[in-house]
């Protein structure tokens, strides 16, 4: 006798909590993406993929964050990375590289005479310095430290690392410079370093800002052929505070007869030796004169103002010219009646923190300047310091 089959047994019933199955059947129905579009794994603020059937609705959706369509491109997805950045924790950005320098206008470092960047090179040296590939510039650094000649190498490492930072060339090059035989007789040593094969835009761009200031490492950008400086001199031993008064004195003095003969008589030896008429320059250059007045003072801290003397020194083109119009305007007589009798200085101090004449080291306005990196104003053990880390 043939017997049914047995039946198969009843599949069981999960059971699952009444919440749980209420909750499920809320759950919004999502589309489902064919198996042959890859997609992107879901970040916190994207929907599961829409279908590409049918064309996506691109309007903003307002409640659920998840409801939020993705974004539509790279620019997009950049933007949502860079809001989710926290901007307290900066140690993964890139910084600029002149960041470090001091970014401001910078006071003018007054020279003693047009060459005087270059005193105590060694002659042959600048030779080559010329021939050198590329645009060039001469540097100086601040502080003490190029006074000594053991740290010339050091200072020389420091300045190609600030200046390859800060033009980005893979080709520049920096040269220290080499005392001359009387130099190194005397115990002097040049303060001009080299710096070469630069393009013209990387040359701008260095001689735009004059003085970098970090605190690795500050210096001064001057053209190779420097111009002749502002700065004449200095008259000391006036009982005064007024410049207006001291500048109406000079103005006199530079105005009166003599100093217009001596004026026209330069003027025409030039035009006879080297056929230049230079006779506007030289009115440009005595209607420039300014006159600054600087606190120094003297015995007891008792008042003894020095009141420097400028003039454009650009307008004059050469550098005897430029001696000779100095010369001869330093050793007029400034004295009146009111005033007295003024001695005059031609180079009344040294710096040793910008190494310009017109002021010393504690009258220096760089450290002044907003956000100044470099040197402080009083010295330091700067300079033991840099020798330590040199070796």
């Amino acid at each position: 006798m043939d017997e049914d089959p047995p039946s198969p047994p009843a599949s069981p019933t999960p059971r699952r909590p009444s919440a749980v199955i209420t909750a499920l059947n809320n759950l919004p129905l999502l589309p489902v993406t064919p198996p042959a579009m890859e997609q992107p794994p879901l970040t916190p603020t994207q929907t599961l993929p829409f279908s590409t059937s049918e064309p996506m609705d691109t309007t903003p959706t307002t409640g659920n964050p998840l409801a939020q369509p993705p974004p539509s491109s790279l620019v997009a997805r950049l933007s949502a990375a860079a809001a989710r950045v926290d901007p307290d924790n900066r140690r993964n950005t890139l910084r600029n590289p002149l960041d470090k320098f001091t970014d401001a206008k910078m006071p003018v470092v007054h020279d003693a005479h047009p060459t005087s960047i270059l005193d105590y090179i060694d002659l042959q040296l600048v030779e080559k310095w010329e021939r050198c590939p590329g645009e060039k510039l001469l540097t100086q650094a601040f502080d003490n430290l190029a006074l000594s000649p053991d740290l010339l190498s050091g200072i020389r490492n420091r300045i190609f690392a600030a200046v390859s930072e800060i033009t980005q060339s893979k080709s520049v090059g920096v040269a220290a410079p080499l005392p001359s035989e009387v130099a190194t007789h005397a115990r002097h040593t040049p303060t001009a370093f080299l710096v070469y094969n630069l393009t013209l835009q990387q040359r701008e761009q260095l001689i735009s800002r004059y003085v970098w200031a970090s605190p690795n490492i500050s210096f001064r950008v001057i053209p190779l052929n420097p111009p002749c400086p502002d700065f004449l001199f200095a008259l000391k031993d006036f009982a005064i505070m007024l410049e207006q008064d001291v500048y109406e004195l000079v103005y006199a003095v530079w105005n009166d007869k003599d100093s217009s003969d001596f004026l026209a008589s330069l003027a025409e030896e030039e035009l006879r030796r080297h056929g230049r008429d230079i006779q506007s320059s030289l009115r440009i250059f005595t209607a420039s004169m300014s006159v600054t007045r600087l606190d120094t003072k003297g015995r007891g801290d008792t008042p003894a103002p020095h009141f420097n003397i400028f003039a454009n020194g650009s307008t004059i083109q050469d550098d005897s010219n430029w001696c000779n119009i100095r010369s001869y305007l330093a050793n007029r007589i400034y004295s009146s009646p009111l005033l007295g009798r003024a001695t005059t200085l031609l180079t009344p101090f040294n710096c040793t923190l910008c190494h310009g004449v017109d002021h010393p080291r504690g009258l220096c306005t760089f450290p002044n300047v907003v956000g100044w990196n470099g040197p402080p104003l009083h010295p330091n053990n700067s300079s033991r310091r840099f020798s330590d880390n040199h070796n």
